[in-house]
């Protein structure tokens, strides 16, 4: 199946997905003497803006192809606010498909990644032969795109190394493991008693907190 109308009028998001909607001009896609043929042939069907070369020039051996070009088109629009060729008339911009040569994305837009803006134009390749040959070469290309570092490994980075965190319970011995809870409360009940007599409260307070379950002598009373 060859869609022949991608474009943002025809695709839909909805639950996280790109839905393609529209396959009034769309041509499937038979073998024929070996080689793949649109059953209607000489006519030139699509959106300008959005037609391959081969398209606008009404090549009869359109195949799916165009699409990946009218995806490029598509995503260069979203990324420069504009499609890759305009015109004051829908023939001027078909002309320009045929034969002129897009802007490079960073010309419109510098901030985008660079490994972004090449998969774009190479989408956007004049010849079928020199874009993308499948969509699926590109999910791979997206997915990585889509990480925080856009595909790439910051530099100086070192993987790091997997915990073995059952090795680590097989060397805790359980005497171990009580001495360290011991060292931990004389540690927190030092630095609060510490914090008690910095802030100049009363004793009470401190042993108030770590002797829980224990009478201790009742705080002094106030008098006015």
């Amino acid at each position: 199946m060859v869609h022949r109308d991608i474009k943002p009028d025809n695709v839909m998001l909805a639950e996280g997905h790109a839905v393609v909607t529209d396959f009034g001009v769309a041509k499937a896609v038979e073998s024929s003497t070996g080689a793949s043929s649109l059953t209607s042939l000489g006519v030139a069907l699509g959106t300008p803006a959005y037609m391959s070369p081969e398209q606008a020039a009404a090549d009869p051996h359109v195949d799916h192809r165009a699409d990946i070009y009218a995806l490029g088109a598509m995503a260069y629009e979203m990324l420069t606010g504009r499609p890759p060729f305009t015109g004051a008339t829908p023939q001027s911009v078909l002309a320009a498909q045929v034969t002129q040569a897009p802007d490079h994305v960073t010309v419109h837009r510098a901030s985008v990644p660079p490994a972004l803006a090449e998969t774009v134009m190479r989408c956007l390749a004049k010849k079928p032969a020199d874009r993308f040959q499948q969509a699926d070469e590109l999910v791979p290309l997206f997915d990585a795109l889509l990480t925080p570092s856009g595909g790439m490994t910051p530099a100086g980075t070192q993987p790091v190394p997997a915990v073995d965190y059952s090795a680590l319970a097989r060397r805790a011995s359980p005497l171990r493991v009580a001495g360290l809870f011991v060292l931990a409360g004389v540690g927190v009940a030092a630095i609060v008693f510490a914090l008690v007599r910095a802030l100049g409260l009363p004793d009470w307070v401190f042993f108030g907190g770590v002797g829980r379950g224990r009478r201790w002598p009742a705080p002094p009373a106030y008098t006015r």
